[in-house]
Parts: C-alpha cells; sequence; structure tokens
C-alpha cells in the first residue's frame, strides 16, 4: 500500500471528487514527489500543487497541499489490519483570521479558574 501511495499521482487521482493530477514528478525516496491538482469545487474549477514533505516507509507519508488560497498539511498513515493495510488520512488547516471579542467558558467547579484558560490566558 505505501508503495502505491509513495505515487502521488495515484494517491490524489484516488480521492472520491474528481481530482486530476498532472505534472506528476516522483522521487525515489518520495521525499519532493510532487504534482499539479486540478478539480471542482460548487462548480468552480480550481488548480493546486501537493509536495510530499515526509516518507517514513510502512508508517507514513506527509503531504503540503497549496489549493486556492489553503495551505493544508496531510499524514496519511499505514497500519497492517486482517491480512490488509489501514489507511488514515488526517488534514489539518491554519486559518489565518483575527479573532474579535472573548471567548467565555463556563466554569465546572474542576480546578482553579486558571486552568480553564486556552493558549496564553485567552479567555
Amino acid at each position: 500500500m505505501i508503495d502505491y501511495a509513495k505515487d502521488v499521482g495515484r494517491l490524489w487521482r484516488s480521492w472520491p471528487e474528481e481530482v486530476a493530477a498532472r505534472d506528476v514528478e516522483l522521487k525515489p525516496d518520495g521525499v519532493g514527489s510532487s504534482a499539479r491538482l486540478f478539480g471542482h469545487v460548487l462548480g468552480i474549477h480550481m488548480e493546486g500543487t501537493v509536495e510530499y514533505t515526509e516518507v517514513v516507509p510502512n508508517e507514513r507519508i506527509v503531504a503540503k497541499i497549496h489549493w486556492f488560497g489553503e495551505s493544508p498539511t496531510w499524514v496519511f498513515s499505514f497500519e497492517p489490519a486482517k491480512g490488509g493495510t489501514k489507511l488514515t488520512a488526517e488534514g489539518e488547516w491554519q486559518v489565518k483570521a483575527p479573532v474579535v471579542g472573548t471567548r467565555r467558558r463556563r466554569d465546572s467547579g474542576q480546578g482553579p479558574p486558571e486552568a480553564h484558560r486556552g493558549p496564553a490566558g485567552y479567555r
């Protein structure tokens, strides 16, 4: 399964949505393999790129995507399962948007008030 997924063109063409991968460039160990992606979202033609930034054989592939103003990171994890391989895909987006106002959290009564603060005392 990992050998199939190391081919960036094959993996991205296998998504349920219609995604085309072209200009596929494969590297021997997988890191640096890349392709141009083409697809449609809500009828709008979109183009982007994918590049593998980490490949750990039989464990995981990490891919950086640049797609219509988004740059998610995808981690594909592989593990043995009942005579085959279980593939888990996790995507992570970092949304660069200003936070307006404050967020309040109800005190559950568990621990001191400082324990209910978010990052850097965000409350």
